[in-house]
């Protein structure tokens, strides 16, 4: 089930920007269960965004969410998900950020990085983190200050001090 609610000025076109008693901004739409499909010009998908809860917010221009999801897909069916406690749909950039317990995983090599920030440009579908992450793969571990990833292109540039444990698997 998905509940909207929304504060609009009837007969109006100006938008409401609903206040608290102490003067702080409310949110103008509620959403709980939300999910956002983008398509290209083919008709195919190209990435997906999921949240538990919604709030938009009319000044900035943005929606917190709680428990966000997101999903890309290119033409080589290349797929990454991305998941947080909390998050950012910048609407004006077209910018998803998110934090606490952040993973982005790759579908397809289901290498996994986690960090405690990041943020996705969407349109570019590039990830970036400016904070500690840490990079799994099988057996093997990477850890760097900070990384850049192109989701289309599926190249992952760690930044910072990188090291790495590689664990090389014995061949009979």
């Amino acid at each position: 089930m998905v509940l909207i609610y929304s504060f609009l000025q009837p007969d109006s076109r100006e938008i409401i920007v609903p206040v608290s008693k102490d003067g702080e901004e409310l949110p103008r739409t509620y959403v709980d269960a939300a999910y956002s499909w983008s398509y290209d010009k083919k008709g195919m998908l190209t990435h997906m965004i999921q949240a538990d809860r919604l709030r938009y917010f009319t000044s900035s221009d943005e929606s917190h969410l709680q428990k966000p999801r997101f999903f890309s897909r290119h033409d080589n069916d290349t797929t990454w998900s991305a998941f947080a406690d909390v998050g950012k749909l910048l609407h004006s950039v077209d910018k998803l950020e998110l934090n606490n317990d952040v993973v982005l995983l790759n579908d397809t090599t289901k290498g996994q990085l986690e960090t405690e920030s990041m943020l996705i440009d969407i349109k570019r579908q590039v990830a970036t983190s400016e904070v500690p992450i840490t990079f799994n793969q099988d057996s093997n571990s990477m850890r760097a200050d900070s990384m850049v990833t192109n989701l289309r292109s599926k190249q992952l540039r760690l930044r910072g001090h990188v090291e790495g444990v590689y664990v090389s698997v014995n061949q009979p």
